[in-house]
C-alpha cells in the first residue's frame, strides 16, 4: 500500500489567492452508466462537459460499496478498517481523524456540506470541519417523511441549498461537497412511475442528478469569471449498483466492478484537457491529492497517493483493497474482501476468486482453480495490506445509540436488515 506522508514543502498561498473546490458524490452510480464512460445514450452531458476540459480515470475503484464508509474514506483518506466506519448507521468518525473540511478550514477556506440523504447525517461525524452541514431533509421531491425530517431529498433540493450557500457574500474561497442520493433504489426519476427498478430508471436517475450538478457547475463558473478565482472540480461516486449482474439487485453484499468500479473526472488549473488515466487509482486517492493540488499540511500518513493529472498507460501497478462486512453484520455470511494488482482481480471468500479484467472485465470467468499458485500469491499479498504504517492514526468507532427514528430512517433507505 503506497504512503503519503504530512506535507513540507514550502509556505503555502495566501487563502485569497486560492481557488474554490468543488466535490460532488453521487450515490449509487455506476461508471458504465456514464455516457464518458461509454453510455450510449446521452445520460450526463454535465459531467461529459467536465471530462472533456481536464481528466477521466477509467479504473478507479471504491475501498467499500456503502454510502458512510466510502464517504469516509473520501473524507479522510483511509481505508474503512482504518477509520473505522464500515457499515452505514454503525458509528461515529473518530475526532482524531483529520477530514478533508479540516484542512480547508485551517488554510482560510470556508466549508459547506449538502448531503442527500440521512445515511450521511451529521450524527455520524463528517460534519467534522464543515461551517456548514445541510442535512435537514425537508426539501423539493423528498419521498420518506418521519416526523418532521426526511430520510432523502431529490437533486434539485440540495442544489437549492448549496447555491444559496454559494451566493452568499463572502471573500473567502470555499470548499463545497455536494451529494446527491438520487441514484439509490427506488429508482424514481421525476416524470416517472413510482417504484421503478429497471436500468432505464436507474440511468434517468443518474440524468436527472446530473443536471442538478451542471446548476452548481454553472453558478461556479460564473463566479469565476466574475472574481477571477479559478474552480477545481472533484466529481466521482461512492459505489455503484448490481442492477442484477452477479445476482445482486442493488449493492452492498458483493465486491464485483458493478458496485466498486466507480467513476472519477477532475478538472483544474493546470489538468491537462480531454484526457483519460488508465492508471488503476481509488478513492482513498482523492484526500491527498487535494491536499497536495492546493497545498494543504497533511496531519497524518494516508494510504493514498497524489493522482496523476495526465493521461497515461502502464507504469508500476499499485494494489488497491476493498471491503464489505454487510453480508456477515446482516445474515452472519463471510465478510468479502478484494483486492486489484494491475488488472489481476481477487476476491478472498470462503472459495477464493480469480479474474483478469484485461480479457474479462465483467468478472464472468473464475480463473482461481486452474491459476492456483497466483492466486495464493495474490492472497499473501491481501494478508499484509492491514499491515499499517506508524503514521496512520490508531483511530476508533465512536458509539451510536441506535435510537428508533434513525433506524427508520435507515430502514426506509434499505439499511435495516
Amino acid at each position: 500500500v503506497a504512503i503519503l506522508g504530512c506535507d513540507k514543502e514550502s509556505a503555502a498561498p495566501a487563502a485569497s489567492s486560492r481557488p474554490n473546490v468543488l466535490l460532488v458524490t453521487f450515490d449509487t452510480t455506476r461508471a458504465d452508466f456514464l455516457s464518458c464512460y461509454g453510455r450510449p445514450d446521452n445520460t450526463t452531458p454535465n459531467i461529459d462537459a467536465v471530462a472533456r476540459e481536464g481528466i477521466r480515470f477509467a479504473n478507479c475503484y471504491t475501498p467499500v460499496p456503502i454510502t458512510l464508509p466510502a464517504h469516509a474514506t473520501i473524507m479522510t483518506g483511509l481505508y474503512p478498517f482504518q477509520h473505522k466506519l464500515r457499515d452505514n448507521g454503525a458509528g461515529v468518525l473518530d475526532e482524531k481523524a483529520v477530514t478533508l473540511a479540516e484542512l480547508f478550514r485551517d488554510a482560510g477556506y470556508r466549508t459547506g456540506a449538502f448531503v442527500g440523504a440521512y445515511v450521511l447525517h451529521s450524527r455520524y461525524g463528517l460534519k467534522q470541519g464543515f461551517d456548514v452541514y445541510s442535512d435537514e431533509f425537508k426539501g423539493i421531491g423528498a419521498r420518506m417523511e418521519d416526523g418532521s425530517e426526511f430520510a432523502e431529498r431529490r437533486a434539485q433540493a440540495v442544489s437549492e441549498a448549496a447555491l444559496a450557500w454559494v451566493g452568499q457574500k463572502d471573500d473567502r474561497p470555499f470548499f463545497l461537497w455536494v451529494h446527491y442520493f438520487d441514484a439509490h433504489a427506488p429508482y424514481e426519476p421525476p416524470g416517472r412511475a413510482v417504484g421503478g427498478d429497471s436500468p432505464d430508471a436507474y440511468a434517468a436517475e443518474i440524468s436527472y442528478a446530473d443536471g442538478e450538478m451542471g446548476r452548481v457547475v454553472r453558478k461556479i463558473e460564473e463566479l469565476s469569471k466574475r472574481t477571477d478565482r479559478q474552480a477545481w472540480y472533484v466529481i466521482t461516486a461512492d459505489h455503484g449498483e448490481g442492477l442484477g449482474d452477479h445476482g445482486e439487485d442493488t449493492h452492498g453484499f458483493f465486491i464485483y466492478n458493478t458496485t466498486v468500479h466507480v467513476p472519477l473526472v477532475i478538472k483544474g488549473p493546470g489538468v491537462q484537457k480531454t484526457g483519460v488515466s488508465d492508471a488503476i487509482v481509488s478513492l482513498i486517492d482523492i484526500y491527498p491529492s487535494i491536499a497536495r493540488w492546493l497545498q494543504l499540511s497533511l496531519s497524518y500518513e494516508v494510504a493514498g497517493t497524489e493522482l496523476p493529472l495526465a493521461p497515461q498507460s502502464g507504469g508500476k501497478a499499485r494494489p488497491f483493497y476493498f471491503e464489505t462486512i454487510v453480508p456477515y453484520r446482516m445474515y452472519g455470511w463471510s465478510p468479502l474482501e478484494g483486492w486489484v494488482v494491475d488488472r489481476e482481480k481477487l476476491v478472498s471468500a470462503p472459495t477464493a476468486e480469480l479474474y483478469d479484467l484485461a480479457v474479462d472485465p465483467g468478472e464472468t470467468r473464475d480463473l482461481a482453480s486452474v491459476r492456483k499458485d497466483r492466486t495464493a500469491e495474490l492472497a499473501a499479498l491481501l494478508a499484509d495490506v492491514r499491515k499499517s504504517s506508524p503514521g496512520i492514526p490508531n483511530l476508533t468507532v465512536g458509539k451510536q445509540d441506535a435510537d428508533e427514528a434513525s433506524l427508520q430512517k435507515l430502514r426506509s433507505l434499505g439499511y435495516v436488515s
